[in-house]
């Protein structure tokens, strides 16, 4: 059955010339020329993907990708904008409202090829183990409430003393919070919250929130070899570690779109622990018992599933920003053809892995040579680096 896309742009030139990209390659397509329009055809068409121009009279662009973001949350979503680094654009990429930007003028070739990850991503989230793990939750995962209240915050344009005291008033969290800003990355050294959050930035304030209070959802449980402790551990040594990979082997900063994309990578293994604790007891052990497998395969081979599937799900559902989605999906599989944002994933791939053997760890995840030749890196160099 041919995929199908809502198109939205208010000038009709712009829509006929998408349409002549798509409908030849196969694509049902619809066309609206402006938010309102649109949304009425969502209400009678299951749409693939939305397709929508920034700047638009009445509702704008990114208006309407939040609303398409509210109301269909399984569409996936771009947006299409002649400002690669406009503030509005940014802001549509950093609350998830859009998956990708799409620069004017396009290449053809290229627009199709990004379209095809986005739906190809989209196919990989609907996976009958995947849903089936989801509907089998005791309860469906929803946004933790103080990630919630600082992100409503945020888009309130509330004031960083206000966002602190919300923050300060889970001492856990605030604590951890300071622990991060106080690390190599940022390289500060305070013991205040609303310094901390004024230094790290919003963007990855909220994400750094989000880990540390899906953590805690596993306060008093025996994990195993993955206690909280060691999941934290091993999450703020990963994103440390991509962010030298970013710096030292591709010479600039990430940015606040994947600053923490190493944060949440392993989300998807919190999740399975808490939920499915007796199965992913199976799993341990027999990953012990033959350590010459991984964990990701010993979960496919006894769950139907895997940790970095079920965290890549999690964070579309959520609508973090697509590198950390992605990150999360496939750091184990950095080179899947439907990943866009390839430096990011292939960082956290070889971050993931030198992680765990800087602790050395009985079980070590493969890694993938071709991630390091995509960042321009060796496995002696990282060594160095990061060992």
């Amino acid at each position: 059955m041919a995929k199908k896309l809502l198109l939205v742009d208010d000038e009709e030139n712009v829509l006929r010339a998408l349409e002549r990209i798509f409908v030849p390659a196969g694509y049902q397509v619809f066309a609206a020329t402006g938010g309102e329009a649109a949304l009425a055809i969502l209400i009678n068409e299951k749409v693939d993907l939305v397709i929508s121009d920034m700047r638009m009279p009445g509702m704008d662009g990114h208006q309407f990708l939040k609303q398409v973001r509210s109301l269909y949350p399984t569409t996936m979503r771009a947006i299409l904008s002649g400002f690669a680094e406009g503030k509005d654009v940014i802001n549509c990429l950093r609350d998830g409202s859009a998956r990708m930007y799409i620069l004017k003028p396009w290449d053809n070739a290229k627009l199709l090829a990004e379209v095809e990850k986005l739906l190809h991503l989209g196919e990989l989230f609907s996976r009958r183990q995947l849903l089936e793990v989801f509907n089998n939750l005791r309860d469906l995962p929803t946004v933790p409430e103080l990630y919630s209240r600082v992100s409503a915050l945020i888009e309130n344009e509330s004031g960083v003393e206000e966002i602190a005291h919300v923050v300060e008033q889970d001492q856990t969290v605030a604590a951890k919070l300071l622990q991060v800003a106080n690390s190599v990355y940022y390289n500060m050294s305070t013991g205040s919250v609303r310094q901390a959050i004024v230094y790290m930035g919003l963007t990855n304030l909220k994400t750094v929130v989000l880990g540390l209070t899906v953590l805690k959802q596993l306060d008093g449980m025996h994990g195993g070899f993955f206690s909280k402790d060691v999941l934290w551990d091993h999450a703020d040594r990963v994103n440390r570690m991509t962010h030298t990979i970013f710096e030292r082997c591709l010479g600039r900063a990430m940015k606040d779109s994947e600053a923490t994309a190493g944060l949440l990578h392993d989300i998807g293994r919190i999740l399975l622990l808490k939920d499915y604790a007796q199965p992913y007891a199976g799993v341990s052990r027999s990953v012990f018992q033959n350590k010459a497998t991984t964990f990701r395969d010993t979960e496919r081979s006894l769950m139907g599933i895997s940790h970095d599937e079920v965290g890549g799900f999690l964070l579309n559902w959520w609508s973090l920003p697509h590198p950390i989605v992605e990150a999360a999906m496939f750091h184990h599989d950095p080179l899947n053809a439907a990943v866009l944002n390839r430096e990011v994933v292939a960082a956290v791939h070889v971050a993931d892995y030198f992680a765990w053997k800087q602790k050395k760890a009985f079980v070590m995840p493969k890694l993938e040579p071709v991630a390091l030749e995509l960042l321009g890196t060796d496995l002696a160099t990282c060594e160095g680096l990061l060992l």
